[in-house]
């Protein structure tokens, strides 16, 4: 760890002499830095594993700033004294497989930067978003990020919360406070697997009627909880905890129908025989965005152990193998998401030696 905070540093000094071989914990906040270059961390690149740069003057991060880092898990950019709004580099897409806290609260986004950059960081857990003046993240963006688990979009300008908006089923905190929102979609946590999440309201007043009974019901049940000051709050400025149902819904009310974001995509397999023992196995997924990994399974008629199996990338779509003549086979290939159940399909071999082999997949509950 290197304690560099404080020191009135106009620029980042040469770090060439760090010797360490352990991860690194640099602290270079509350000084007066203005910009990074693309060489600023060069000579320590594959050891940062945290890096704070905020409550400085950075208006210049070079889009190559971060190429070349391979282990940085940590990294705040937080409250920038500058005059203009902060971009985000492309490069951060560099550190995609190993960050997982971004912070870039308390000054003004560039959000046309902002997005593209989030959604290539699909290992993050946490974002904070908070007081950065953004109007509305963009429909879809955060679906990727299958990790995220608290997400602070607090102090923006935020009117409108959708399901589409908030794409992010693992996610555990949400902080919505000081926006102007007036009612919340049923649908914004719909398929989440967290339980219970943990949220803060504060500054929001809501139009409390039926349209929010989804809210009031799950506070009363617990799966929904507030930070201490940050409770839902209604445009009477009562605490919508303490109303009761008939007091801002009466009769039947029907629901949103929300969207299935996460409905699993259609897996199909096919065989190819290219002599009486080679065989080559293809596969197509209708839908790759959530996809992490394939495993192929093959077992025969004799044993129920398999004769072939292996995991590949999520980038493949076939293998080829050999199988034993004169027995019958069964392929099977599973697909694993980051998110979603996983899926399994399969083939069978005919004889092998006979050159025919089932090209239509088998649906799992065919076997």
């Amino acid at each position: 760890e290197l304690d560099l905070s404080y020191n009135n540093m106009v620029a980042v000094p040469n770090l060439a002499q760090l010797r360490t071989t352990k991860p690194l914990k640099l602290y270079m906040n509350n000084n007066k830095i203005t910009a990074i270059t693309k060489n600023t961390f060069a000579t320590v690149a594959d050891k940062l594993h945290t890096l704070d740069l905020s409550q400085n003057e950075i208006q210049t991060i070079d889009g190559n700033s971060f190429n070349g880092f391979t282990t940085l898990q940590v990294l705040y950019l937080s409250h920038q004294s500058i005059p203009n709004s902060l971009v985000l580099p492309v490069s951060l897409n560099q550190i995609a497989k190993t960050l997982r806290q971004l912070h870039v609260d308390g000054q003004q986004i560039n959000q046309n930067g902002l997005w593209p950059v989030v959604q290539q960081l699909t290992m993050l857990e946490v974002l904070n978003l908070s007081s950065t003046h953004i109007i509305m993240p963009q429909n879809m963006t955060l679906i990727n990020l299958s990790n995220l688990k608290r997400l602070d979009i607090s102090y923006n300008s935020l009117k409108v919360v959708t399901q589409e908006m908030l794409a992010v089923p693992r996610l555990s905190f949400l902080s919505l406070a000081g926006n102007d929102i007036s009612t919340l979609s049923s649908c914004i946590f719909y398929q989440y697997s967290s339980n219970p999440i943990a949220m803060t309201m504060g500054g929001n007043r809501l139009n409390c009627d039926c349209a929010v009974s989804w809210l009031w019901s799950r506070i009363k049940n617990g799966s929904i909880t507030f930070t201490q000051g940050q409770d839902a709050i209604c445009n009477d400025n009562q605490y919508l905890a303490d109303k009761k149902m008939n007091d801002f819904c009466q009769g039947p009310y029907q629901e949103p129908s929300c969207v299935e974001l996460y409905i699993n995509p259609m897996l199909t397999i096919s065989l190819e025989l290219f002599n009486v023992s080679l065989v080559r196995a293809s596969w197509i997924l209708s839908n790759t965005r959530d996809i992490k990994s394939f495993t192929i399974t093959v077992t025969n008629s004799h044993s129920i152990t398999p004769v072939y199996e292996k995991t590949v990338l999520s980038s493949n779509t076939s293998v080829t193998f050999t199988l034993a003549d004169n027995t019958r086979h069964l392929v099977c290939v599973t697909a694993y998401f980051n998110t979603l159940s996983p899926v399994t399909n399969c083939a069978r071999t005919s004889i092998a030696g006979d050159t025919t082999a089932q090209q239509d997949g088998l649906s799992q509950e065919e076997i």
